[in-house]
């Protein structure tokens, strides 16, 4: 028996595992960028209040 190569075989199988591990990842990042938008805006934070202390002497 031929095999027909003009079909593509979709195996319908891995669809959960690739959404999953998707999910998962841009969990990840979203935590990450999360994390690091906290960090920046303190960080800004601070330097407003580094500069108001530097004003009051």
């Amino acid at each position: 028996m031929t095999q027909d190569l003009t079909k593509t075989h979709i195996d319908w199988r891995q669809l959960p595992l690739i959404i999953i591990t998707g999910l998962m990842i841009g969990a990840l990042f979203g935590q990450i960028g999360a994390a690091l938008a906290q960090y920046e805006y303190h960080k800004l934070d601070n330097l407003k209040l580094h500069k108001a202390a530097k004003r009051a002497g």
